[in-house]
């Protein structure tokens, strides 16, 4: 992928992502995040939710709108 993870800011993840590859790395994220690590750590027993913004390319970050990977298009 060409997308790269940029900065962690608490609890957050900003990637720098290609338009193309959205849908596809927001269903990464949510399977390694939500599923795989809890594959890995059997001690987490509550399910692990991950919420996605996304703005258009070059937009500033107070254009943000929740994203639901594959179910809306921005």
């Amino acid at each position: 992928m060409r997308s790269k993870p940029i900065a962690q800011i608490h609890d957050s993840i900003l990637f720098d992502t290609c338009p193309d590859e959205l849908n596809d790395l927001v269903c990464l994220v949510k399977k390694i995040g939500s599923f795989d690590i809890r594959q890995e750590n059997k001690w987490i027993i509550v399910p692990l939710e991950i919420k996605f913004e996304a703005t258009e390319v070059d937009e500033s970050w107070y254009m943000k709108k929740p994203f639901n990977g594959g179910i809306q298009t921005l």
